[in-house]
């Protein structure tokens, strides 16, 4: 599945990354843009500093919204 667009994202693949997956990343050969690889997965996600600053304060917020509404006295019984 692929997608033709003017805008600088272009997708083609959904991909579900679960707890005990390992991560890595790897500074690219450019060194201005670092390479994400989720455990054994056949799946790289390319992300230039800027992409990879936004995704650190995405990611961020997401992960306080989720341990929030985690949190015991946000469960009702």
């Amino acid at each position: 599945m692929g997608y033709f667009n003017r805008s600088p994202v272009t997708i083609g693949t959904w991909v579900s990354v679960e707890e005990g997956s390992d991560v890595h990343c790897i500074v690219c050969r450019d060194e201005k843009s670092v390479m994400v690889h989720f455990g054994d997965a056949d799946f790289e996600l390319v992300l230039d500093r800027g992409m990879l600053e936004q995704c650190v304060t995405r990611f961020t917020e997401a992960l306080r919204t989720l341990t929030a509404a985690q949190a015991p006295e946000a469960i009702t019984a």
